[in-house]
């Protein structure tokens, strides 16, 4: 039901509901939604409806932040949408490759390539590399 997304959440009994459910638990700055819990039941089918509303917000809100469209990969919308939220303090290639489904010390280019299609779009210095670390750069800010 939640295949392809993945969360963050410090309560353990929802850590197992929601990997019940086929979502994957992740790291809180790689995760497509950090989960928080309340005090109001959910049903299944309410909580995935939230979790895709509030991924699909985030993207949305990413994406504008930096003038790009929806009209690109979903590992390229995920990286942005990651990077933006990381700031300055970025992230590691790894943690981008797992992020986008891939082991971090796996042999696959999909993140190289997605990175050059990104600075192939936006310019060279959208993204930027510093001590092993990828920056977004947002010049309206």
């Amino acid at each position: 039901m939640l295949s392809g997304i993945t969360f963050f959440t410090e309560d353990k009994i929802w850590s197992g509901i929601l990997s019940d459910f086929g979502a994957a638990a992740a790291d809180k700055e790689i995760a497509d939604v950090i989960f928080r819990t309340g005090n109001k039941p959910v049903s299944p089918i309410e909580l995935k409806s939230k979790i895709i509303k509030t991924i699909e917000t985030e993207r949305r809100r990413a994406l504008k932040k930096v003038g790009a469209t929806t009209d690109m990969s979903e590992n390229s919308k995920k990286i942005i949408t990651l990077l933006v939220r990381a700031g300055k303090h970025g992230l590691s290639a790894e943690s981008l490759k797992i992020a986008i489904g891939y082991a971090p010390d796996a042999n696959s280019h999909a993140l190289d390539t997605s990175i050059y299609n990104l600075r192939k779009s936006f310019g060279t210095d959208f993204i930027k590399t510093d001590k092993g670390k990828y920056f977004i750069v947002i010049s309206n800010q």
